[in-house]
């Protein structure tokens, strides 16, 4: 199982992207699932719409994104209500960094899921670990 971030699902439909031809290369050594929670989801669908621009352009982004789920490429996960407070502490914690809303979801999966493995564009889930003791290991490995 390996989670995806917002910056790569993005990346994926949007050949315009800068990363686009990375994280499509990443995404073929990926052997297993996609999965992510609805908070990064939702970032990837209005970033698609911001950076995409015209409403055309801006659908064609979101319905790749929506695809993805229903081919079941992605899978899409729901955290109980019972992370809320593993979610503020891992905010409270990495408020430095600063850990956003839907990066501690993915630290709060990866506990759940007994994973390390993330596919993201973002350097600051180097620093991130998960039970306070194991570091993620990302995907792509030259980031």
């Amino acid at each position: 199982m390996t989670l995806i971030d917002a910056g790569p699902l993005l990346a994926l439909v949007n050949s315009r992207d800068r990363d686009h031809a990375l994280c499509v290369e990443a995404i073929s050594t990926i052997g297993d699932g996609l999965s992510t929670t609805w908070p990064v989801f939702a970032e990837a669908m209005h970033m698609a719409g911001e950076r995409l621009g015209r409403a055309a352009t801006r659908w064609r982004g979101q319905s790749m994104l929506w695809e993805l789920v229903r081919r079941g490429d992605l899978t899409l996960h729901n955290l109980g209500m019972d992370a809320n407070d593993r979610l503020f502490d891992l905010m409270k914690k990495y408020r430095d960094s600063p850990m956003d809303l839907g990066d501690a979801t993915l630290v709060v999966l990866a506990e759940d899921l007994g994973t390390q493995r993330i596919f993201t564009l973002d350097s600051h889930f180097r620093a991130y670990r998960i039970r306070s003791r194991k570091s993620f290991r990302i995907v792509p490995a030259d980031l």
